[in-house]
């Protein structure tokens, strides 16, 4: 840890430590671009075509992906915010620690900008967003 390491010894370094949802974070997401590509993929491999149409498909990948990374950026916020409190937002340990939230945050903005798709356009709009390039991960927008 940097120089404001004693602060954190302090208190409970369990409680300030970010590794762990780093670590999960690395193995559920190797990159959020190609992560939201993949789940959309999937998304799109579930829809089950007819003659003249095509259903839903299965909205919950999608959905299911978000809570988990939401789960993740819910437990990492709190852990980035005690590492400002005790060490500042100059500290490795903070900067470490927003980056796993803005990682975090980019992967669940581009996958909720999907969800939008299927609350608001619906899914043929999704396709069409897609093929021009419209949807926020292949923008390459970052939060």
């Amino acid at each position: 840890m940097s120089g404001n390491s004693d602060i954190v010894e302090e208190n409970d370094a369990s409680d300030v430590d970010i590794t762990p949802i780093k670590d999960d974070m690395v193995s559920l997401i190797d990159e959020p671009c190609t992560f939201t590509e993949a789940v959309l993929l999937q998304f799109v491999k579930s829809i089950t075509y007819t003659d003249d149409r095509a259903d839903n498909g299965d909205q919950t990948i999608v959905t299911n992906m978000v809570a988990k990374v939401r789960a993740l950026l819910n437990e990492a916020i709190p852990i980035q915010d005690k590492i400002h409190e005790y060490c500042g937002s100059l500290a490795a340990e903070y900067r470490a620690a927003n980056s796993v939230c803005r990682y975090l945050n980019t992967t669940l903005g581009y996958l909720e900008d999907i969800e939008y798709y299927f609350d608001v356009e619906g899914i043929l709009e999704i396709c069409v967003a897609h093929s021009m390039g419209e949807l926020m991960y292949q923008k390459g927008i970052h939060f």
